[in-house]
């Protein structure tokens, strides 16, 4: 076995790995002429048929040196589970230990995730809990190190696993303007969509939600504004002059209420006429809004006058 001492500063420079053995020996033996022997070797085997890096002392002290050789190796076609070519530990008994690539855990449920880590030599942990959209309760959504890196056997694998879709109340929204609820809603999480339905209620007014509020949704997830398209508006008649009972028939078929009634006992006109109304003929009002009157006469003589209005 022939040993070639190599710096860790030209490790990566060098990529003696991408060159016929008796290459790399004459390469390393010019290198060592002016550097400073180190820890980190390549071992000969057999020529031309095995080659291996044998690390000494601590893994950690060593990462990126190590890293440099394994990616000029893969970089000329020589993937460790596919051609002769090996990265070996030195563990404290002096014992040379294959490196383990981390196998990818993500997606796995914790027992599946643990089962896998510990057939490949390594060991497994769960360091927290964190809500996750898409993912199921218990499966990995982190791991550290990550997949496709390599670790000294027995080292342990931290996981992060789902606690599933966040849920969230829906908010009571009724009675708020379409914006406003959307503000409301988007600050918890969700988005929303809008439907559009005849209602008494002013226009944009929302008149509930789909799902209703006090629902538990997972996040994100969209909640349904139904929202009034409001009222017609109808211009105000003219109503001076019209008795009483005809104003209450008029404004109904309008979709309008007779609001306030004041009775003038000394107004000119006869008892039981409209002489003033609010708001004034041709005012736009939306269906269902009221109208005031005044009326002559006091309220015993209009409703005598409506009394004997019926009888006849």
């Amino acid at each position: 076995m022939k040993r070639l001492s190599l710096p860790v500063a030209v490790f990566a420079a060098a990529m003696i790995l991408a060159l016929p053995l008796s290459a790399q020996k004459e390469a390393a033996e010019k290198k060592t002429e002016k550097a400073v022997k180190t820890e980190i070797e390549l071992v000969e085997i057999e020529p031309f048929h095995y080659c291996a890096v044998e690390m000494t002392g601590s893994y950690e002290q060593h990462p990126n040196a190590f890293m440099s050789l394994y990616s000029g190796a893969a970089q000329q076609s020589l993937p460790m589970d596919q051609s002769p070519f090996g990265i070996y530990w030195n563990s404290p008994d002096g014992t040379p230990e294959a490196l383990i690539a981390v196998p990818d855990l993500i997606g796995e449920s914790a027992e599946r995730a643990s089962a896998g880590t510990e057939a490949a030599g390594l060991s497994f942990r769960v360091t927290g809990e964190i809500n996750h959209p898409d993912e199921p309760v218990g499966n990995v959504i982190a791991q550290l190190p990550l997949p496709g890196q390599f670790a000294v056997p027995e080292t342990e694998i931290q996981a992060t696993l789902s606690l599933g879709p966040e849920r969230v109340s829906v908010p009571d929204v009724t009675g708020l303007s379409e914006s406003q609820a959307a503000l409301v809603l988007g600050r918890l999480g969700f988005s929303t969509a809008t439907r559009t339905i005849a209602s008494h209620n002013r226009k944009g007014q929302v008149i509930r939600t789909e799902p209703e509020a006090g629902e538990m949704l997972p996040l994100p997830s969209e909640v349904q504004l139904i929202v009034s398209e409001g009222r017609d508006v109808v211009a105000v008649p003219d109503l001076e002059g019209r008795h009483l009972d005809d104003v209450e028939v008029l404004l109904s078929r309008l979709g309008l209420l007779i609001g306030t009634v004041t009775f003038e006992p000394a107004a000119l006109g006869a008892p039981g006429r409209v002489i003033g109304q609010s708001p004034p003929p041709g005012f736009g009002l939306r269906e269902g809004g009221e109208v005031s009157v005044r009326v002559a006469g006091s309220p015993s003589e209009v409703i005598e006058m409506i009394q004997s209005g019926r009888d006849n």
